[in-house]
């Protein structure tokens, strides 16, 4: 079978978050207090949401708003976790509630300046027309784009059709053979499946495996 990426290639099969991590956690880590790792494969950081997932039973991937990409060891024993890596540093936390974060309120000296009307959300690109033509029957009237990515060999598209599910278009840059698949948003990936082989946009990558076997794995640049 013709694998398309577009083209030819998937990755491994991606990694869960652990439920013995999942959770909120208080301590001091190079200055942040809070951590909350949740389910969705969101890590919140003092209010702040980065992405992160569980690499190995002793490692994780935590990805930044920039796209900056950080492993941290970790180890959990009972209520204690335990990270050490450049982005939290070397440092101790305990299970429990976070702490509440302190937001510092106008003096009362000073008057409050009228709120501005804010401006109505943008409406979503619509799914280009030549991806949209090769969704099923119903899906392309309607449909949006969530993102478009290059990489090296692929061109890959994300659309949405009325509905809200998620497809998946890869196309090879130079052959032109395309493959278009459901996909589903899990764990801070965009995965679809065709047989055994399974196609992931994570973290800015295009992997690809087939039974496990990595046959792609390419950084994307985000073009829309």
């Amino acid at each position: 079978m013709s694998v398309e990426t577009g083209g030819n290639t998937p990755s491994p099969s991606p990694s869960s978050n652990g439920d013995d991590i999942i959770g909120s956690w208080t301590g001091n880590c190079a200055g942040t207090e809070n951590l909350e790792f949740r389910n969705d494969g969101t890590l919140v950081m003092d209010g702040d949401e980065v992405r992160w997932f569980r690499r190995d039973s002793r490692t994780m991937v935590v990805t930044t708003d920039d796209d900056t990409t950080h492993v941290v060891d970790f180890r959990v024993e009972g209520d204690r976790l335990a990270l050490t890596g450049d982005l939290l540093s070397s440092c101790t936390l305990t299970r429990g509630a976070a702490k509440s974060i302190h937001t510092p309120t106008p003096s009362p000296e000073a008057p409050n300046e009228p709120e501005e009307p804010s401006e109505p959300a943008p409406a979503p690109d619509p799914c280009p027309s030549t991806v949209a033509a090769e969704l099923p029957p119903g899906a392309g009237p309607g449909s949006t784009l969530i993102a478009a990515y290059l990489s090296a060999d692929f061109e890959i598209t994300l659309c949405s059709d009325a509905t809200g599910q998620v497809y998946y278009h890869g196309a090879g840059r130079v052959s032109g053979n395309s493959i278009t698949l459901p996909a589903q948003y899990e764990n801070g990936a965009y995965m679809a499946q065709d047989g055994s082989y399974l196609y992931q946009v994570r973290d800015q990558r295009i992997m690809v495996t087939n039974d496990g076997e990595v046959l792609v794995d390419q950084p994307l640049e985000r073009i829309s």
